[in-house]
Parts: structure tokens; sequence; C-alpha cells
């Protein structure tokens, strides 16, 4: 769909505004110049970026070449090596050549063959050397622990190339080759060369092109041979590619990244790409000049720049004129279009129709105008009449396109208000009744809510009265039930007490049977001593004269023992008058304790009664409380009841005032 076409959708489906229409044709023209900038820029870009990816192409393929001659000129360097090594290997694996004699002179003349050959030597298992030129290894030398030894064996059938290393001698660059040695058909020991690079060496400086230039390096990241000196691998340095230009030939030679642009060590933008030299323990990097392509590309991107200043002069200066020419009437349009949406409908689209899409459009948009006016005055007609509460009225003639569903809807409108209208007049009279009778009800209800709140408020007071009460009786029970416990711990200690007295009487009545014993052993002490003093008596009126003294004592001896007679005997009278009494003591004391305990036990039943009765009491007490709460509870409903009833009495009054009212509206309203 063209411009004109969505712009005339646009304006009759009214999905345009005010401000949209008057800054369209701007809009138009400013993204048509737009357009024109993109479209000039996304050629200019895109030559540089085909520039940019022509160079990198070109730097990688002429970086994969070099890399690929290298690689060649490398395996062919290193392939008559290896080879000499296998047939010397072979020669000695004949078993022609055996002793001692015979293996040196063979050895001498395989280093004799090729300058590049430093020494040649055969070892076996048993730590036998055998080296050309005479050379005899020094005491403790073991041939077994040496790399390139334990490489060759480690893969018989293969030749083990060693890490390139410096010879101590001559200060030039060196490989150990070294192939496994067979007899009887086991590995016996290893034939090893030492071959100088110096072809190789040679070879890699006569490939520095300007500012292009190869190098190698060991599979350890080693630089061999390098245009800088200061990398070369030297006697006495060792450079590694981590180390050497800042670190920025690792990756390529790590083999982290197949290709990188990195800057070289002495200036410049460089592409390198790095290889691995198959059965070699060697890597050889290619390093080529970017910086040509890069100055090729900024050349291009000023021509590209200058292309597009050029361009954007043309268009403004020569399409401007043709563009404003052809949207001139777009823009009186678009005025025309800013009072249309304002309200004014006597607008007429007269422009010069130089197109016939603008033909089209101004005859579109003067059709469109005069169709709404008709709408709007059809329209208008059954609007004026709703306002002046005419509801009879309707929308007359045809309407097309999406205004028949304006016409549907405001048709629907006033159907809906002609039925909601008249059901609302008959639903009014009903009100008008149902309010009068509400009225009368709330009336008796409010009147009987105000009786029942007099009648609760009076329960209410003797629940109270009640709860006083009960209140007095649980005091006084408990104060009963606490004077109930202190005759309890009275009585208590005085039944103890007793208790105690009748230990004491027992312990008394214990004391008298002892004092009774000790009154029998006075009396047969006082016999005895009678007796003793009868005897003494006549063994003095033996003697005579000699006696007289021993008989005084004798008497005096036997009125001590009467008097002690007469004294047990009036003791034991008091013991058992003692005694008596004693026992009778007892007997009251154990009966006052018995009576004691029984008034105990009494009390504790009576306290137990009392505290069932103070318990008793208190539920009660706590159903009373609950009984006096939930009669408030009900005194402040049927007091809110009585006041909503008033309310609801006071509201029906307004609601058949309201009800009226609205009856009185409704009958105001003119119905089909």
């Amino acid at each position: 769909m063209d411009f004109w076409s969505r712009l005339k959708n646009y304006f009759s489906s009214g999905k345009i505004s005010a401000e949209e229409a008057r800054t369209m044709s701007g809009r138009v023209k400013l993204a048509f110049f737009g357009v024109l900038r993109r479209v000039i820029l996304c050629i200019c870009v895109s030559m540089l970026l085909i520039t940019g990816f022509v160079g990198v192409m070109y730097a990688q393929r002429t970086n994969e070449q070099t890399l690929a001659d290298s690689v060649g000129l490398v395996k062919d360097a290193m392939s008559s090596k290896i080879g000499l090594v296998e047939a010397a290997a072979a020669g000695l694996d004949g078993g022609t050549i055996r002793l001692e004699k015979q293996i040196r002179a063979y050895l001498d003349s395989l280093a004799a063959l090729n300058d590049n050959i430093s020494a040649v030597y055969s070892c076996n298992d048993n730590n036998v050397v055998y080296m050309s030129g005479g050379w005899v290894p020094p005491e403790g030398f073991v041939v077994t622990d040496r790399a390139w030894y334990k490489g060759a064996q480690a893969d018989p059938d293969s030749v083990y190339v060693s890490e390139p290393y410096v010879d101590m001698q001559t200060g030039q660059v060196c490989i150990t080759v070294s192939k496994a040695l067979h007899e009887h058909g086991r590995v016996s020991g290893v034939l090893g060369m030492d071959i100088y690079l110096d072809e190789l060496v040679e070879w890699i400086e006569q490939s520095y092109n300007g500012s292009s230039y190869v190098f190698l390096t060991s599979a350890e990241g080693v630089i061999l041979v390098h245009p800088n000196e200061e990398y070369r691998l030297t006697e006495s340095r060792k450079v590694t590619a981590e180390e050497a230009n800042h670190g920025r030939y690792q990756k390529i030679v790590s083999g982290q990244v197949d290709g990188q642009l990195l800057w070289d060590y002495k200036g410049g933008l460089k592409m390198a790409r790095a290889t691995t030299i198959e059965g070699i323990n060697m890597r050889i990097v290619s390093v080529n000049d970017f910086s040509i392509i890069v100055r090729i590309t900024l050349v291009i991107a000023l021509l590209s720049l200058m292309i597009y200043q050029f361009a954007i002069w043309f268009v403004s200066k020569v399409v401007k004129e043709k563009v404003d020419r052809l949207f001139a009437p777009l823009e009186s349009i678009t005025d025309k279009v800013t009072l249309i949406a304002d309200g004014n409908l006597d607008v007429v689209f007269d422009e010069d129709r130089n197109s016939l899409e603008i033909e089209k459009l101004t005859g579109s948009l003067n059709d469109t105008v005069s169709s709404l006016k008709d709408y709007i005055s059809r329209i208008a007609k059954v609007v004026a009449a709703i306002s002046e509460r005419d509801l009879s009225s309707s929308v007359k003639g045809d309407f097309k396109g999406s205004y028949v569903e304006l016409k549907t809807s405001l048709d629907k409108i006033l159907d809906s208000l002609n039925e909601a209208f008249g059901q609302l007049k008959e639903e009014s009279d009903v009100l008008v009744g149902y309010s009068d009778e509400l009225y009368k009800t709330t009336e008796v209800v409010a009147n009987s809510a105000t009786l029942q709140n007099q009648a609760v408020v009076s329960v209410t007071r003797d629940m109270a009265d009640l709860t006083e009460q009960a209140k007095s009786i649980t005091e006084t029970a408990a104060d009963v039930s606490t004077k109930a416990d202190e005759s309890n711990r009275q009585l208590l200690a005085g039944s103890n007490e007793m208790k105690q007295l009748v230990g004491a009487i027992e312990s008394i009545e214990r004391c008298y049977q002892q004092i009774a014993k000790f009154v029998v052993e006075i009396n047969d002490i006082a016999s005895q001593t009678n007796l003793l003093s009868l005897n003494a008596s006549i063994e003095a009126a033996r003697a005579g004269e000699a006696g007289r003294g021993f008989s005084v004592v004798a008497e005096e001896i036997s009125s001590l023992a009467a008097s002690s007679a007469e004294a047990s005997v009036n003791i034991k009278r008091l013991i058992q008058d003692s005694q008596k009494a004693v026992h009778e003591g007892k007997e009251l004391a154990a009966s006052t304790s018995n009576t004691i305990a029984k008034s105990v036990f009494d009390s504790e039943k009576s306290k137990e009664s009392i505290d069932e009765i103070v318990h008793i009491v208190n539920l009660q007490q706590q159903a009373i409380e609950r009984v006096n709460a939930s009669l408030q509870e009900i005194a402040d409903m049927v007091e809110n009841n009585a006041a909503s009833a008033q309310e609801n009495q006071a509201i029906c009054t307004q609601l058949n005032e309201s009800a009226q009212t609205l009856k009185d509206s409704a009958d105001s309203f003119t119905l089909r």
C-alpha cells in the first residue's frame, strides 16, 4: 500500500492525531533523505569492510603459502639427514660390522660424508659407546640416560629428533638424530648423529624480505633463528616465545590461535601464522607485513567518505527541489487535515493535482468531509432530543462503513434508555409503597427495642447485686478456710508435743526400772555388809582386848548396813509409787494424744469441706460474672438495635422522599 492510501486510511479511521498529520510531510521528507543517507553510508561501509576482508584473506593466503614453502624446504633439508641415519642404522643391523675397529671405521666414514655432521656414535644397553673421531667417554658417563637414547628405544621403528641445542665447541645450532639398533630381533642399542643446522639457518636468513620474515622455534618454544640477533639461540642465551617481543609471539607459537595480528618487535602491524613440522621437534612461524593493507584500507575509507559527502551534497542540491515540489500539495493537505482535526469541516481540498495519487487523495478527502458533516448533523439532532428528555427519537438515514456501527450503537443506547426508564417508572411506584410499609415496620421495631433495652438494664442491675453477694460469700469462705488452716496447724503442733510427752514419760519409766535394779543391788550389798559385820564382831570377840577397836568398826558397819537396807526399802516404796503415777500419766497422755489426733483428722476433713465450698462459690461467682458479661453484651446489642431502629426509621423517611423524587424524575421523560 502506497503512502497516499495509508494517509487516507489513517484519516478516515481516526488513527492519526492532529500533530501527526501536521508533521507527516516533514517526516516523510526526513525519512526520504534519511534513507538516501543510509544507503550511501552502507555502500561506503561495505566497500571498507570488503577491502579489509580481502586484505585479511590476502595476508592469510600469503602466510599459508609462505608456511607451506618453508615447511617443504625444512622437510627436504631434514629428510636427507633422517634418511642417512636410517641407512647407517640399517648397516649396523646387518650383523656384518661387529668388531670395535670396524664399528669406529664405519662411524668415521659416516661423519666424513657431510660437513654438517658433527659426530656419529653407536651405543648399546651395556653402556658401551663408540664415537667417530676416536672420542672416548669419560668415567661415569651413562649413555642410557640420554633423552635421544630413550626416545629412539621408545619408538624403535621411527627416527627420533631431539630438541635443538648449541654445540659447546663450535657454538653452532645442532640436533641429535637417533635410531634404534637391533640384534637377533630385539632392540640392543642406538645409533646417534649430531647434525649442524647451518643450511637451515642460512636458508631462513635468506628468506627475510623487508618487513616479512620467517623464524624457527623448538617444540618447547625456544627461538632458534630470528632476524633479531637478541632472540637467536646461543651458547649463553636462550630466549622463548613468551619472552620475545613482549610475549606477542606466545599464542602463535603455543598453538592457542591459528592466526593473529600483532605489533612487531621493530614496529608495524603484522600478520603471523605458525605450524608444526611433522616428525621434527620444531615449529616454523611466518610473519608478513600487514601495514600495506591497513594503508590501502585507510585510502579506501577516505575515498568512501569523499563519495558520501558528495552524494549528500548532490541529494541536498538537486533531489531536494524535486522532493519539495512533489510534497508541496501534501503540506497543504496536511494543514487542512489539521483544521478538520480541530473541528472545522468547511475546508475544501483543491490542491494542484500534480500526480494521480494527489488527485485520488483530494477527492477521497472531500468525500470524507462531506460524509462527516452529514453523519454529524443527523447524530446531533438525536443528541439534542436526548438533552431535552425526549427518548422517543431515533437516528434517520443510511450510514456506511464504520459509521454503521456508530448508528447501531446509538440506536441501542436509545432502546436501552427507553427500556430502563420504563422499568424505572414501574419500580419507583413499587418503591414508594415499600418505603411506606418499611417505615411503619421500623417504627414498631424501634418501640420493641426500647422496651427490651429497659428490661435488660433491670436484669443487669440484679445480676450486678448478685455478683457482689457472691463476692462477699467467697471472701467469708476464704477467711474461714484460713482460720481452719491455723487451727489445724495448732492441733498438729499439740499432737506432736503430746507425742514428745509420752516419749519423755516412757524414758522416765525406763529410768525407774534401772533404779529398781540398783536398789536390789543395794539390798544385796547391805545384807552382805551386815553378814560381814557379824563375822567381824565374832572375830573381834575372839581377839579379846586386841580386837576391841575392830569391834567398834564392825558395829558401825552393821549400823550403816541397817541404814542402807532401810533406805533401799524407802526408795523401793517411792519408786513403786512413782511408777504407778508415771503409768497413770502415760495412759492419760496416750489418751490425750489420741484425742488430739482425732481432732486433727476431723479438722482436716472440715478444711477439705470448707475448701470445696470455697471452690464451688468461686465457680458460681465466675458463672455469675459470665452471665453478667453476656447480659451486658445483650444490653449493648439491644441498645444498638434500638439506636439502629431509630436510624432506620429516619432512613425510611429519607427513602420515601427519595423514592417520590425518583418517581417524579422518571415521569418527566418522554418515552416511546
